[in-house]
């Protein structure tokens, strides 16, 4: 059986390969399609009949549309087209619609509220007709502006997954058209770009497999995630002294996805200075820290001056943001306290280094990202020579 058109060959070659990479319509599967009536949502349900009649697997396809209740909208005619192409269909008829309008102003957007009302509108359908799978039309670009969206906006590296598990394991969320986009495709076709055609692969063989996930977060939000999905995580200006305040989150997230308390590498960034006179060393990691609490996002939203000000320091990170802000670095830099510093770096004396090695030991970090700083080739031999003592 061949393919129609060309368009209809490719979008079933990147399908195709979202549901072999990420599992996600196996034999005897019972798919509903949320079929709103526009174009991503007729392509995908389109593309996933057209595969039916060709897969080496069984499974049914059943479109649903959600009917806010705005009768401008012509439900007949998405009925019509699917009783001319004989799929199977239901109209479920809702008051999403005057509800949206009782919650939100007329300047709120209401798209994300809407979003949730139909999701659990689909769950319930899910249920009445006995579907395994729900399949939403999301593709590359949605995801894509959903990373973007989240990464400006929350502070957080997520975006929406090809596979979804509902919160209560009742439900399986699946997007097919995960490697097909309008503006992006997956990998570039070879009339775009350089012309080649062909993802990046890695130069040098990894040293283990699969290779590990690291997120560097900070932001309560984002480090519930490194709990959910990361093999390990870079936090920076982790306080040894109060590590609750960032570990709380990761536990929860771990706690979230039923994971073990040790499956994250708490792998905290540290700046580390060495020198006989303590005030010379917190000196010399001065530039580390003006720099992230002064120069990292907006006026607005750094997330380094907030964490900050969970630990109650918030005073002193302000200070550095608003003299860095006003283009006065060194004055930042001057600006820091004892406290923050100690409070986010290694600024120790020779004697005084195992000591704080131990503290972060304590407070659950499991590697250190040592950034040397001052002498810096004495500082790496400092470490190592802690190293080896510690292991002898």
């Amino acid at each position: 059986m061949a393919y129609r058109t060309e368009l209809e060959a490719r979008l079933a070659k990147k399908v195709t390969r979202a549901i072999v990479d990420h599992q996600l319509i196996e034999d005897g599967d019972r798919v509903m399609v949320g079929l709103s009536g526009g174009k991503d949502s007729w392509a995908l349900f389109q593309i996933l009949d057209v595969l039916r009649q060709r897969a080496p697997i069984s499974f049914s396809l059943v479109a649903v549309n959600v009917h806010s209740g705005y009768e401008e909208y012509r439900h007949d005619l998405l009925a019509a087209a699917c009783e001319a192409r004989g799929w199977e269909y239901r109209i479920e008829r809702t008051d999403i619609g005057v509800l949206i309008e009782d919650l939100l102003s007329p300047t709120q957007t209401p798209c994300s509220l809407c979003a949730r009302l139909r999701r659990g509108v689909l769950y319930r359908i899910a249920d009445d007709v006995g579907a395994t799978k729900i399949a939403l039309g999301h593709h590359a670009d949605d995801f894509i502006e959903t990373l973007l969206l989240n990464l400006f906006f929350a502070g957080a590296l997520k975006a929406m997954p090809a596979k979804l598990v509902s919160d209560d394991q009742k439900h399986v969320v699946i997007r097919p058209l995960a490697y097909a986009g309008e503006a992006w495709t997956l990998p570039l076709p070879a009339d775009q770009g350089l012309g080649l055609g062909k993802p990046l692969k890695l130069l040098a063989e990894p040293v283990q497999q699969p290779i590990p996930i690291y997120l560097g977060s900070i932001g309560p939000r984002a480090v519930e995630l490194v709990g959910e999905i990361a093999d390990g995580w870079l936090p920076f200006m982790l306080d040894p002294a109060q590590p609750e305040i960032l570990l709380d989150p990761l536990r929860r997230g771990l706690e979230r996805a039923g994971r073990a308390a040790d499956a994250v590498d708490v792998a905290a960034v540290v700046p580390v200075a060495i020198h006989d006179d303590v005030a010379e060393a917190r000196n010399q990691v001065r530039p580390w820290l003006a720099f992230y609490l002064g120069a990292m996002g907006a006026k607005g939203k750094n997330f380094y001056v907030e964490l900050a000000e969970r630990g109650g320091q918030g005073a002193s990170a302000r200070a550095v943001q608003d003299l860095m802000l006003a283009g006065d670095r060194v004055g930042a830099a001057l600006a820091l306290t004892d406290e923050l510093i100690d409070a986010g770096t290694i600024a120790t004396t020779p004697d005084g280094l195992d000591a704080r090695l131990a503290a972060y030991a304590a407070a659950g970090v499991t590697t250190l990202v040592a950034v040397p700083s001052g002498d810096k080739r004495g500082v790496v031999e400092a470490l190592a020579a802690a190293r080896r003592t510690s292991v002898g």
